[in-house]
């Protein structure tokens, strides 16, 4: 890390930490926000079949981003080759 980049390094840090902060302390207003009464709600087949529909199309969607990556990285290199072999 040379000099130039600590400002970068430092609004990263600042900007990831702060994104991180506000997630953890929206977790946290919900977790303080439940009783009882509201965690039993959790507990029906519609919330737990719209959990399991979340993940199992979370899971899909990236499997396919996956795939489509690997077919799409041999063609992005062959044409990087190509017009590199143009231009000399």
């Amino acid at each position: 890390m040379t000099r130039e980049d600590r400002p970068f390094y430092w609004a990263l840090g600042i900007l990831g930490g702060g994104y991180v902060v506000l997630i953890l302390l929206l977790v946290l207003a919900n977790v303080f926000k439940l009783n009882l009464e509201g965690i039993r709600g959790f507990n029906t087949p519609e919330v737990w079949y719209a959990v399991w529909f979340s993940l199992l199309t979370s899971t899909l969607s990236a499997m396919l981003a996956t795939i489509v990556a690997i077919l799409i990285i041999p063609q992005r290199v062959r044409y990087a080759v190509f017009t590199a072999v143009l231009t000399i």
